[in-house]
C-alpha cells in the first residue's frame, strides 16, 4: 500500500513496513525521545524508555502488528502502529515535527483501525493526539528499568 500525500512538508510516501527500515525506526526512537520528549521527562526517565523499548522483541512488534512508515525517498520521516483499535506507536522525525506526518501517520492508521481508537500518549505527545479529537480517559504510569514514566490512555469515538 502506498500512499502520496502532499502537504506543507512537501511530498510524503505512506508505506507498509519491512524489516530493511529496522535501524532507521530504532534511530529515529531514540532521537526523537531524546530531544523531543526530554522536555516533559527527566534525564533517568529518557535513558529507561530508550534503552528499555528497543530490541528484537521491539521489532518484532512492527512485523506483527500493522505498521506504517512516512518517507521521502530514503529518508525516515516518521513511522506508527495499530493493533486493532489500538494506536500502538506513533513517532516523528524531530525535524518532521509540525509539518503533517504525524496527522497524514495516524488518519492511515485510523482508516485500517476499527473505531473506538485508543493510544496511551506520552506528556509530550498529548497536544497532538488532542487536536485529531482524542479525549483522555486516565492517567497512567509505565514502569521502564526503575523509573516511572507518567503517560496517558486516550480514546477516540
Amino acid at each position: 500500500m502506498n500512499i502520496i500525500a502532499k502537504g506543507r512538508y512537501g511530498q510524503v510516501e505512506i508505506i507498509r513496513y519491512s524489516r530493511e527500515w529496522d535501524g532507521k525506526i530504532a534511530a529515529l526512537f531514540r532521537d526523537t525521545i531524546a530531544r523531543t520528549c526530554s522536555k516533559d521527562y527527566t534525564e533517568g526517565e529518557v535513558r529507561a524508555w530508550i534503552s528499555s523499548s528497543f530490541s528484537g522483541a521491539f521489532s518484532a512488534r512492527w512485523a506483527d502488528s500493522y505498521t506504517l512508515l512516512a518517507v521521502d525517498g530514503d529518508a525516515l520521516l516518521g513511522f506508527g502502529n495499530a493493533d486493532g483499535s489500538y494506536i500502538d506507536c506513533l513517532y516523528v522525525d524531530c525535524s518532521h515535527q509540525g509539518k503533517g506526518v504525524g496527522g497524514k501517520l495516524l488518519a492511515a492508521l485510523e482508516a485500517h483501525a476499527e473505531p473506538p481508537y485508543s493510544v496511551y500518549a506520552s506528556i509530550t505527545a498529548l497536544s497532538f493526539f488532542a487536536s485529531k479529537g482524542y479525549r483522555a480517559v486516565r492517567g497512567n504510569i509505565a514502569e521502564r528499568e526503575g523509573e516511572r514514566l507518567r503517560n496517558y490512555l486516550l480514546s477516540k469515538p
